[in-house]
């Protein structure tokens, strides 16, 4: 019942579109501070069943970036005193709050 469910066609379909809204909403934000196109390159999707917390492994969709300062634009870095850091761009925390989540 659930474990099928939860695994099922409908459920991978539904995912792989919305982790694919998730990369073009986040590419599109990426272009606001675009230096080299590398982070806006970096973005990958993907829906694999995996282990949870609790009850059956299920599907899981993701977005991630790859490259190396993903988490410096993300959450920004305080820098030094002979070289200021960079302000938090929190791309992905907006991709989430653009596809009505928290």
């Amino acid at each position: 019942g659930f474990k099928e469910i939860v695994n099922g066609p409908e459920i991978g379909a539904a995912l792989e579109e919305i982790v694919g809204q998730a990369k073009t909403i986040t590419v599109g934000m990426a272009q606001e501070f675009r230096v080299t196109g590398e982070y806006a390159n970096s973005f990958e999707t993907s829906v694999n069943v995996e282990p949870v917390a609790k009850g059956p492994a299920r599907l899981v969709g993701r977005l991630t970036n790859t490259a190396p300062y993903a988490a410096a634009v993300e959450y920004g870095y305080g820098g030094s005193s002979t070289e200021p850091g960079h302000k938090p761009h929190h791309v992905l925390k907006r991709t989430l709050e653009a596809l009505g989540g928290e």
